[in-house]
């Protein structure tokens, strides 16, 4: 921790306690780390079930279905594995949260790719929206315009009336973790992997308002 900010922070350590992973305070799950301008934060952390809690004041939680295996190593503590064929998760509730708009949003993720992408195939990693037009927006790992085998991250948006424009961030490497963002300001998308800028793309879709009625 190279910097610590006012006087009242603290910092817990656990150690020689096979149970203190289950000892966390109360700030990991009750909102209090993330302020009101974060929607939803997901850890993934769960050791069993089949539910997925959010760490922000919302409480969205998310119920696993499908192919997917909880309590999997993760970037940061455990994580979750989805199969690629039938995994899912779906959060339940407060769906309008995450109609963004017309205002500057950010959607963020760590994610390793353990298999290369089949030629023209199509993944979706996170998304709000429909399973036709308007289909609101969507993270998704693409292959219909990299070579077979080659992750790439899209932004796909589609509200009524506007035609659906995408984002594509490029290759990555499969079988090591990364971090992608995506940030929309006024008409403009961009794209970070691990931190450093990929590509920023100008559109006057992505100026409309990200929203649908699911």
């Amino acid at each position: 921790v190279p910097t610590l900010m006012g006087a009242d922070t603290v910092i817990y350590a656990y150690w020689g306690n096979a149970g203190a992973s289950a000892q966390a305070p109360s700030y990991t799950t009750n909102g209090t780390t993330w302020d009101a301008s974060y929607r939803g934060v997901w850890h993934l952390s769960e050791s069993s079930g089949t539910l997925a809690y959010d760490a922000t004041s919302n409480k969205t939680v998310g119920t696993c279905s499908g192919g997917v295996t909880v309590n999997t190593a993760g970037m940061i503590a455990g994580g979750d594995t989805f199969d690629g064929i039938n995994s899912a998760l779906m959060t339940m509730g407060n769906e309008n949260l995450f109609d963004f708009g017309l205002t500057p949003f950010t959607v963020s993720f760590w994610i390793k790719n353990i298999k290369t992408t089949p030629v023209n195939q199509e993944w979706t990693i996170v998304s709000k929206g429909l399973n036709s037009q308007p289909w609101g927006w969507e993270l998704e790992m693409s292959s219909y315009s990299t070579p077979p085998g080659v992750g790439a991250y899209v932004l796909r948006s589609a509200a009524p009336g506007y035609a659906s424009s995408s984002v594509g961030m490029g290759s990555i490497s499969t079988g090591a973790w990364h971090h992608v963002a995506y940030t929309r300001m006024a008409n403009v998308i961009s794209c970070y992997l691990d931190g450093v800028w990929k590509k920023s793309v100008t559109n006057s879709d992505f100026a409309s308002d990200f929203q649908n009625g699911y």
